[in-house]
C-alpha cells in the first residue's frame, strides 16, 4: 500500500478562507473588532482590510490630534465614510480627514461653522452631507460650498429655522444632482403668518430638482390649525407644495400660453412627515393616481376622517406605509386593504386589534412582506394565525406585544419565508422555544430578544 505524505495545514480559525473570516468579523462591534486585531498579525491584518469597512460610519466623538496613529489607520481602512459629534466638530479633525486623500463620500455633523463649511470645498466627491445644527454659519458660505459639491445626491438641513424661500431656491439651484432633501426639525419662532418660507416657495425649489425622489419634513412645523380650515384648505402651505404650477412658456423673448406643470409629487418616490405639523387633508385632496410615489411615512399624526378612502384614492401604488404611533383603527386599517403594501408599520395603534388584521389580511396578505405590530393588542388566537394570514412574510416585529406566547412565536416563525423576528418585551416567551424554533428553521432565522 502506498503511503500518502500528510502535510501540515492549519486548522480551526487560521484554517478558514479570508472572504469567509471576513464575513464573520463583519458581525463584530469596533470592540470586539479591537480586541480581535490585538490575537495576532493575521487578525490584525483582518480587521485593517478596506473590505471589512466598506459602507461602515466611522463615529467620531471627541478631538484627535492629526499626528495620532487613528488617522493612519482610517487610511490604511480606507474609511470614506465620517460622523462627528458635538465635541468633534473642530477644524482640525475636519483637515485631517482632508489629509487622508480618500474620497470621502459621507460627513455628518452635529455642528459646523463658516470655517469648516470653508474647508468642505475640499470634499468634491462627497455624496451624502448632514448638517443638525444649522445656526451657526452664514447662508453664503454654504451656498458657496455646495457649488463644488458635484455628486451630492443627499442634503440633510435640520434644525434651519432661519431658512427663507430665496436661500432654498438657491440651494436646489446649486445642487442639481439632489435625490433627497431633508428639512428637519424646522421650528421658526416666527408666526407662520409672518414666514418667509412658504408653500409657493418650497414648490418653486423642489421643482428645479430633476432627480429629486425623496424628501422630509419629519419634526418640522409647517402648518398651524388657526390659519387652515377645511373649507379653506388650498390655504394650506402642503397643498402649495403639491399642487400643480402654472407656468409662462418663453419663446423666443416672447410670453407664450400658460401651461400646466405636473405636480412635483408625480416624480417623487419617498415622502416623510414623522410627527410634522401639516394638513394632511390638504396633501390628500391631490388625485396623484399616476405617480411614482411607493413609501409614504405619516408617523405621529392624528388621521383625518374617511382617511383610508382618500389615501387608496390618491396614492394607489403605494408600497410602504408608515403610520406608527397614530390613531389608526380597525376599520381604517381594513380599508387599507386594498393597497398593493410590501411593508406596514403599525407600531403603537393602540386601537388596532386582531380583527383589524385579519380584514386587512383577507384583500392584501399575500403581498405583505415585511409587518410592524409593535406594542399593539393583538389576541393570541390571531397571532397564531399569522403566518397564514401573511405566508410571504419575511420579517415581523412583535416588541412589547403582551400576548405572544410560546405557542403563537412557534406558528409565526413557521413562515416559509421568515428569516427576522423581534419579540424584544416579549416576557412570555422562553429562551428554551427560541432555541427550538431556530433547530426547525436551520437557524436561518435571526431572533432578536
Amino acid at each position: 500500500m502506498s503511503k500518502i505524505a500528510c502535510i501540515d495545514q492549519p486548522t480551526g480559525w487560521h484554517g478558514l478562507p479570508n472572504e469567509l473570516k471576513t464575513h464573520i468579523a463583519s458581525y463584530l462591534n469596533s470592540s470586539d473588532m479591537s480586541h480581535l486585531s490585538l490575537v495576532d498579525w493575521q487578525c490584525r491584518d483582518l480587521i485593517n482590510s478596506p473590505l471589512l469597512w466598506l459602507g461602515k460610519t466611522i463615529v467620531l466623538k471627541k478631538r484627535i490630534s492629526s499626528q495620532d496613529p487613528f488617522w493612519s489607520t482610517m487610511k490604511i481602512r480606507k474609511i470614506t465614510q465620517f460622523e462627528l459629534e458635538d465635541k468633534a466638530c473642530d477644524l482640525t479633525i475636519l483637515k485631517a480627514i482632508a489629509a487622508l486623500d480618500m474620497p470621502i463620500t459621507v460627513i455628518k455633523f452635529e455642528m459646523i461653522d463658516d470655517d469648516m463649511l470653508r474647508c468642505m470645498i475640499q470634499f468634491t466627491s462627497i455624496t451624502h452631507l448632514q448638517l443638525s445644527n444649522c445656526s451657526y454659519f452664514d447662508h453664503q458660505v454654504l451656498l458657496d460650498t455646495l457649488i463644488h459639491l458635484n455628486y451630492l445626491t443627499t442634503l440633510a438641513l435640520d434644525a434651519y429655522n432661519s431658512l427663507t424661500d430665496k436661500t432654498l431656491y438657491q440651494l436646489c439651484s446649486n445642487c442639481p444632482s439632489l435625490s433627497t432633501l431633508r428639512l428637519r426639525y424646522y421650528h421658526s419662532p416666527v408666526p407662520i403668518n409672518r414666514r418667509k418660507f412658504t408653500g409657493i416657495g418650497i414648490r418653486k425649489a423642489l421643482a428645479t430638482l430633476t432627480r429629486l425622489e425623496e424628501i422630509d419634513f419629519s419634526f418640522s412645523i409647517l402648518e398651524d390649525s388657526q390659519y387652515v380650515s377645511d373649507n379653506r384648505a388650498w390655504k394650506s402651505t402642503f397643498y402649495l407644495i403639491f399642487s400643480p404650477m402654472r407656468l409662462k412658456l418663453h419663446l423666443h423673448d416672447k410670453v407664450g400660453e400658460v401651461v400646466e406643470n405636473p405636480s412635483i409629487v408625480m416624480k417623487l418616490k419617498r415622502i416623510v412627515l414623522a410627527y410634522a405639523r401639516i394638513e394632511l387633508t390638504s396633501f390628500l385632496m391631490q388625485h396623484h393616481q399616476n405617480s411614482n410615489l411607493s413609501c409614504l411615512d405619516l408617523s405621529g399624526h392624528s388621521l383625518p376622517d374617511r382617511f383610508a378612502q382618500k389615501l387608496v384614492k390618491a396614492i394607489p401604488t403605494l408600497r410602504e406605509l408608515n403610520l406608527s404611533n397614530t390613531d389608526c383603527d380597525n376599520s381604517m386599517l381594513a380599508k387599507l386593504g386594498k393597497l398593493p403594501l410590501i411593508k406596514l408599520n403599525i407600531e403603537k395603534c393602540y386601537k388596532i386589534n386582531g380583527y383589524g388584521l385579519y380584514e386587512m389580511a383577507l384583500l392584501n396578505g399575500r403581498s405583505i412582506q415585511h409587518l410592524d405590530i409593535s406594542f399593539c393588542d393583538i389576541a393570541t388566537e390571531r397571532l397564531t394565525a399569522v403566518s397564514e394570514l401573511f405566508p410571504n412574510l419575511i420579517s415581523i416585529y412583535l416588541r412589547g406585544c403582551k400576548q405572544v406566547d410560546d405557542d403563537s412565536f412557534l406558528a409565526i416563525g413557521s413562515g416559509k419565508f421568515l428569516n427576522f423576528i423581534d419579540i424584544t418585551g416579549c416576557k412570555k416567551i422562553t429562551s428554551s422555544t427560541v432555541q427550538e424554533l431556530r433547530l426547525v428553521k436551520r437557524n436561518k432565522i435571526l431572533v432578536k430578544h
